[in-house]
């Protein structure tokens, strides 16, 4: 007969998805703060593009920056 395994494998074999991140309310061209140590806190950019996962962002001086979604405060 058929043993029942004691344990639930649950999302064991469910696809990784994606991180939760609204990516409806990245507007190319919208001003958006990212809060990082390695930019000294908060800084100001603007959306040049939005990729799968990270989001393309023009910072002026200090240059054009990949950024992932969840580092970014629209």
């Amino acid at each position: 007969h058929m043993l029942t395994p004691q344990y639930d494998d649950g999302d064991l074999f469910s696809p990784r998805t994606a991180p939760v991140v609204d990516k409806s309310a990245f507007i190319v061209g919208a001003t958006v703060h990212v809060n990082h140590r390695q930019l000294g806190g908060r800084l100001a950019g603007t959306l040049k593009k939005v990729n799968r996962l990270r989001c393309v962002i023009d910072f002026g001086a200090r240059g054009v920056l990949t950024v992932p979604m969840d580092l970014i405060e629209v």
